[in-house]
């Protein structure tokens, strides 16, 4: 072997060690994360894909949608209890999110979000929902209920000092 073939399998031995360490790193930093923060809530089975959610309380269901890179701890840790006082209040990570799983080799569109949404909620039980949601979670909540206007989804319009 020449020494650039040397130094071009040494390169290539070398780049497959430190990605094999990388992704064993990942693991087991998921593991850890997981084990001190365990999921709060419950899991459904959506089209194959596990979706975690929280559920508490009674009266018209109110579905919170989280937005880009959150989960559902952005309504547990803030108005999650308060809205439970008068509202069945469902909040929902994302696939790909918190402790929902990420379709396998999906690229996953707001469209297809809305999707696993409204068969969560099917599967729930849950109708003529109030759709509640923050930042990128908007997108969802507005296909989400452009998309099945049978299933009567209300959303709440929200008013900004610019509207006055």
């Amino acid at each position: 072997m020449t020494f650039l073939k040397q130094a071009i399998f040494f390169l290539f031995i070398a780049s497959c060690v430190i990605l094999a360490a990388a992704k064993l790193y990942t693991v087991w930093s998921v593991r850890r994360a997981e084990k001190n923060y365990p999921p709060i809530g419950q899991f459904l089975n959506v089209n194959g894909v596990r979706m975690h959610y929280v559920r508490k309380g009674q009266g018209h269901p109110l579905v919170l949608i989280h937005g880009s890179f959150g989960s559902l701890y952005y309504f547990t840790h803030s108005i999650f209890d308060a809205a439970s006082r008068e509202y069945d209040a469902i909040a929902f990570d994302q696939p790909g999110y918190g402790y929902s799983e990420r379709p396998p080799g999906s690229n996953m569109t707001l469209k297809d979000h809305a999707a696993y949404l409204r068969e969560a909620l099917k599967q729930l039980g849950i109708e003529n929902p109030v759709l509640a949601a923050h930042s990128w979670g908007s997108a969802h909540q507005r296909l989400c209920a452009a998309c099945a206007p049978a299933r009567g989804f209300g959303i709440p319009h929200s008013h900004h000092a610019r509207d006055r």
